[in-house]
């Protein structure tokens, strides 16, 4: 496999060497093989961004994307104080950044704990 890439490859710049006329089809299978990304970068879970570098060359950076926020139990509102981050990051944080200090913290919103503490405190 990897010796027909390197034909293709090296009879493409033997024919521009030589000034011999190639199809177009031929230019833009050798372009694609030449610029092909390792099979790492190829999912779609890995979010695409535009980077110019400093001499000027657009190139394309492949990041994790972020995953969703932390929602509400109860009414499914994004809880706030709790960071948008993978759990191999989240492992490394503080044990108080990671979810508000609290009862129901991280799973709660401060609107339905209050209806919580009421609920019971009614009972």
């Amino acid at each position: 496999m990897i010796f027909i890439y390197f034909y293709l490859y090296f009879s493409y710049f033997w024919c521009v060497i030589c000034n011999l006329n190639i199809s177009n089809i031929y230019k833009s299978l050798v372009i694609l093989l030449y610029k092909m990304v390792a099979p790492k970068y190829r999912s779609r879970s890995l979010r695409r961004l535009s980077v110019r570098t400093p001499g000027g060359k657009t190139v394309t950076h492949y990041k994790r994307r972020n995953p969703s926020p932390a929602k509400c139990r109860d009414c499914g509102v994004v809880l706030k104080g709790i960071p948008r981050v993978l759990p191999s990051k989240m492992k490394n944080l503080p044990k108080t950044a990671k979810r508000p200090e609290r009862p129901y913290g991280g799973v709660l919103c401060s609107k339905c704990m209050r209806g919580k503490f009421k609920a019971s405190a009614r009972t």
